[in-house]
């Protein structure tokens, strides 16, 4: 993981989660919630937001271990 412009970005594979996959309820992969993250980082200017964001998806979202693992670890990054 590494911080550009005070940009997180994660290291690892990205995917994006197609609107079939989420209608399906197939829980998101640790590459789908990268490119998340990426497009957050993006679009969401506000660190406690992007945290609200992260622990919200960690707790209610529909995602594997190892994409919450993912979040967990962009939590810690982000100091929250």
């Amino acid at each position: 993981m590494t911080m550009a412009s005070s940009k997180i970005i994660l290291e690892g594979p990205r995917e994006e989660r197609t609107l079939d996959q989420a209608r399906a309820g197939i829980p998101m992969n640790a590459a789908q919630v990268r490119a998340c993250i990426d497009e957050m980082e993006k679009h969401t200017k506000s660190k406690s937001a992007r945290a609200a964001l992260a622990r919200s998806a960690i707790r209610i979202g529909r995602i594997t271990d190892d994409g919450k693992d993912v979040y967990r670890e962009y939590l810690a990054r982000l100091g929250a």
